[in-house]
């Protein structure tokens, strides 16, 4: 169908259109170009048959284009197999496009938002609605920075509201985001402590926004979020850092301990009956995990008893386009975790993790929502992607009451559609309300495996330690630096991306005689492999930040 639609469009476009009779690019282009160094378009191919170096249908334009333009065009990227190509190119390369007759047009290439006003009926929301897929008489719990609870968007949807922050430390400068400086709050405005000044304040209004904004309006239109006759217990889990290692060297920052979300979420147990619990949603985490991290992660028992109680766990996969891997707590095997997908339907392989934990792909780049200030703008993220697939739980156990999650979730499955990666071929369920609309087994299958990678470790085995390491360093230096730091240790180094390495430390087997070696720590690390004025990075493969 795409396909066609593309072709009816290049025809009833371009057809009438002579090769060469006028300009086939964008004045504005043309002008830009001469007081830039390159700028971003799209060329849309047509091979000409009266044309003297034209007629021969394309291989691949990809190849046609790089092959005429030469290094005058940069990053030349086919949109799949459309007879269009993406590029960067220069004021020579514009006048060769004009100039060619096998090019109809050159035109833009603008960024556009994909927002709820395009994602909730792209996944069939709108639909879904209409038959009471709306979330009605359920809440889904968000724990996050805290929201506008005067937002337009969420009026009358917040039912409750909770503060789970970390007030004092011995390790770190930090301040709790619960009023009073408590380290918990149940009372009103609990979760509305996040200042707006910090970046990722924003980032709780936002994901409310998507699972049950309602009136929500953004260029002319009106829109809805996924479960719109939901409600919200929002709980902030967030704590202001204020050192500058712990923010990158830009404080305040906001960062989540695993101790807050574990209060939180007990919290919440106890909380099922009295709000009416569908889903929680996380849209936070951190780490590298290839491998289920239920033995190791403090979170499992609490998301295995919520689990029993018929409440999903939706956590974002994370944002560092590990292509094996996911965040943590994505990782616990009893969670819903969730990765990102484009406008166009792909999965966004420019910064979604995936791995086979990965149970749905769902909208996740440029989503417009609400914002602090009463507005609206748009995010990208699997903070995005994962509210819609926790509000589709409330949806749907808005129209069954009775069943589990996990026969919700194979309710999604049924409903939902295959979605390939790119890169590695693996098979991923991309959400969809349309329940019945595709023919095929409603059962949870796991995702098709990515690339078996070398053996090692337990991937989540972290006694003493769990860090990610940033440096230009190979791998190879990498462990030779390490290795004599790691002595009754063993300090295995995998590379999990360009200059990152995941350096796990546990012990000997065997090595528990006499006082044990301290394993190297993260700023032992940062020493051993480049010294105090270094570019190298390190970080415990704990902490969890908004995604």
């Amino acid at each position: 169908m795409k396909l066609l639609l593309a072709a009816a469009f290049l025809c009833s476009c371009f057809a009438a259109a002579p090769a060469s009779s006028q300009s086939k690019v964008e004045a504005a282009l043309t002008r830009e170009a001469q007081s830039k160094k390159v700028v971003r378009v799209l060329v849309v191919t047509r091979p000409d048959p009266h044309a003297t170096n034209g007629g021969t249908p394309f291989a691949s334009a990809q190849s046609y284009l790089s092959g005429i333009l030469g290094g005058s065009a940069k990053n030349v990227t086919a949109i799949g197999s459309l007879p269009v190509v993406s590029a960067e190119v220069d004021a020579s390369a514009l006048e060769k496009l004009n100039n060619d007759p096998n090019v109809a047009l050159v035109t833009r290439d603008t960024p556009q938002p994909l927002a709820l006003m395009d994602s909730v009926p792209f996944i069939g929301g709108s639909a879904a609605h209409s038959d009471g897929y709306d979330g009605h008489g359920y809440a889904v719990a968000v724990l996050d920075t805290g929201v506008q609870y005067d937002h337009p968007a969420l009026a009358g949807s917040i039912s409750a509201e909770a503060c789970f922050s970390t007030p004092s430390s011995n390790q770190y400068k930090l301040k709790s985001l619960c009023p009073g400086g408590h380290d918990v709050s149940l009372v009103a405005g609990a979760a509305r402590g996040c200042p707006s000044a910090i970046p990722g304040c924003e980032h709780g209004t936002h994901v409310a926004g998507i699972i049950a904004g309602h009136n929500m309006k953004f260029e002319g239109k009106t829109f809805e979020g996924v479960a719109p006759k939901a409600t919200l217990v929002v709980v902030q889990v967030f704590t202001q850092f204020l050192d500058q290692d712990e923010c990158g060297g830009s404080a305040p920052c906001i960062l989540s301990f695993t101790s807050d979300q574990l209060r939180a979420l007990e919290w919440l147990y106890k909380q099922i009956d009295r709000f009416n619990i569908a889903a929680i949603n996380m849209s936070l985490g951190s780490g590298y995990f290839d491998a289920p991290c239920d033995r190791t992660s403090a979170l499992t028992e609490i998301i295995e008893r919520l689990k029993s109680k018929g409440v999903a766990t939706v956590v974002a996969a994370g944002n560092s386009h590990y292509f094996d891997a996911v965040a943590e707590p994505a990782c616990i095997s009893s969670t819903i975790s969730v990765a990102a997908e484009n406008k166009a339907g792909d999965i966004d392989v420019e910064y979604s993790n995936r791995s086979n934990l990965v149970h749905f792909v769902a909208p996740g780049t440029r989503i417009v929502s609400s914002v602090p200030g009463g507005g609206y703008t748009a995010l990208s993220g699997t903070s995005m992607a994962a509210p819609h697939v926790a509000a589709a739980f409330a949806a749907f156990r808005s129209k069954y009451p009775s069943l589990t999650v996990r026969e919700i979730e194979n309710k999604l499955v049924g409903a939902g559609h295959p979605i390939e990666d790119p890169t590695t071929g693996a098979k991923f369920t991309s959400l969809s309300l349309r329940e019945g609309s595709m023919q095929r087994p409603a059962t949870v299958p796991a995702a098709t495996a990515a690339p078996e990678k070398p053996s090692g470790l337990s991937n989540s085995a972290a006694a003493d330690g769990s860090y990610i390491v940033r440096t230009d360093k190979s791998q190879g230096d990498v462990k030779s630096s390490i290795s004599e730091a790691c002595q009754d240790k063993i300090c295995e180094v995998k590379q999990i991306n360009r200059n990152e390495y995941k350096v796990d430390i546990v012990p000997k087997s065997g090595s528990t005689t006499g006082l044990p070696i301290p394993a190297p720590n993260a700023q032992e690390l940062e020493r051993i492999l480049g010294g105090p004025n270094s570019n190298v990075r390190a970080f415990e493969n704990r902490k969890a930040s908004p995604f």
